[in-house]
């Protein structure tokens, strides 16, 4: 019986230093896991406050070309009507002036193909495989359209989320965190996808830049958005790292 209580005894102290060595090192990796998480939440706020700050300066030069553009397209180039002796009716005489003095004056490259015709408000203007507008306003010939526009680089940075998933980092945070974080690498993908093809239709000509434009801004906005609502989670999760 002696020996039976010593064998008991023996299997109970192995079994508490077992399950206590278990527990200490789940507390080491616990204690781990929380640093690689506090480290990475430091590395992806950092991030995502550069990333805000290349976004505050492209979305209002985006927003202003857009406002631009639906106001009837930016002002691309003018001529004073009373220095040129011509019909300002007449939509060959009009492409004639500015066949021989808009596109030499202004240092505009000759177009390929160039059409001047009259409608309701002025003229419509065809060069390039672009169509401009061109209308009277005091005295001064105006031509609007989309040319000369200039995107405002926005770069994005992805690092910071790349190396949360590669430490497995994600895993021990906040799922709302992580939700967050995985939509913003999402919408910032789909960014980068627009400017390349808003950069596609400046360049071809073949199609307006007005509908890439809308899209640009609009990620924008919700990147601006969720940019926040994630610096607001990391915020309230610093007390648990």
């Amino acid at each position: 019986m002696k020996r039976f209580g010593t064998f008991v005894l023996e299997i109970l102290s192995v079994s508490f230093g077992v399950l206590l060595a278990i527990g200490l090192n789940e507390w080491r990796q616990n204690i781990n896991n929380q640093a690689l998480v506090a480290s990475v939440l430091t590395t992806i706020r950092t991030e995502i406050e550069q990333n805000q700050a290349e976004i505050s300066r492209a979305l209002p030069h985006h927003e202003q070309l857009l406002k631009e553009l639906r106001s009837g397209g930016l002002r691309i180039a003018s001529v004073r009507t009373s220095a040129h002796r011509i019909s300002w009716r007449e939509p060959a005489e009009v492409q004639r002036l500015l066949e021989r003095v808009l596109l030499d004056d202004a240092g505009m490259i000759p177009p390929e193909n160039f059409l001047v015709k009259k409608n309701k408000s002025g003229f419509l203007i065809r060069m390039d495989k672009k169509i401009y507008r061109g209308v009277v306003d005091d005295s001064v010939f105006v031509i609007y359209g989309e040319g000369n526009i200039q995107l405002q680089s926005a770069l994005l940075r992805t690092g910071a989320w790349e190396t949360a998933q590669a430490t497995e980092a994600t895993i021990h945070m906040d799922f709302a965190l992580v939700s967050v974080l995985s939509e913003i690498n999402r919408l910032q993908q789909r960014h980068d996808e627009t400017v390349a093809a808003a950069i596609a239709a400046l360049y071809s000509g073949e199609s307006s830049i007005l509908p890439s434009l809308l899209d640009l801004a609009a990620f924008q906005r919700n990147l601006q958005e969720r940019y926040a609502k994630a610096l607001t989670l990391i915020a309230e999760a610093a007390p648990q790292q």
